[in-house]
């Protein structure tokens, strides 16, 4: 389990702190969002600022479903039993995951993708097809977090009502700075793997 994990349990009007709480500075807490017509059933945990968006479908009646933190689980998506989702990922619109399957950090599960039981996704993998295959490798840590981020902002949106928390200014300007920040964070993660490639 993610250390930032939050138990779940159905019905999603339980999920703790879902209805849009925020933080003194105006940006949300980081508490998991899921959608009122999504079903989660057995041992589900929901990493921080993670999102489950509308008809999606986790089971865990008899293994753990772990969702990572700001993981974004989209519409119509179905996880069953043992599936572990790491940080940062985008799994994309109607994708199935079946029992036991593991996606590393940063990875994006294209649209429709079916991973059969047992897959292990590697951290960075680009994701599609039936049954699912890697399509790439790159580091998807800035794209993939900055999706979160606007799916973590969307969730709080949802919880206040406001189905377009997108197109007002605030978050306009809320996605330039978080961009800009992960930017920053990007080069100076690429230049201490440089430096680090150097000293060797």
């Amino acid at each position: 389990m993610h250390p930032t994990s939050t138990p779940c349990s159905m019905p999603p009007s339980e999920v703790p702190n879902k209805t849009g709480e925020v933080a003194a500075d105006g940006a949300p807490s980081g508490a998991a969002f899921v959608h009122p017509s999504a079903a989660i059933h057995g041992d589900v945990q929901l990493g921080r600022g993670s999102s489950v968006w509308v008809s999606a479908v986790i089971r865990a009646e008899i293994h753990a479903v772990d969702i990572g933190p700001y993981a974004n689980v989209q519409d119509f998506v179905m996880m069953h039993v043992g599936v572990r989702i790491g940080a940062n990922c985008l799994i994309c619109i109607n994708a199935t995951g079946m029992d036991g399957c593991r996606i590393g950090a940063n990875c994006v599960i294209g649209a429709g993708a079916v991973l059969i039981e047992g897959t292990e996704v590697p951290d960075n993998a680009v994701v599609v097809g039936g049954p699912a295959k890697v399509a790439a490798r790159r580091d998807n840590f800035v794209a993939n977090r900055l999706n979160a981020f606007a799916y973590h902002h969307n969730a709080f949106g949802y919880g206040r009502g406001d189905h377009r928390a997108w197109a007002s200014a605030a978050y306009a300007r809320a996605e330039a700075a978080e961009c800009e920040r992960l930017e920053v964070m990007g080069r100076r993660s690429a230049d201490l793997i440089e430096a680090g490639a150097r000293a060797t």
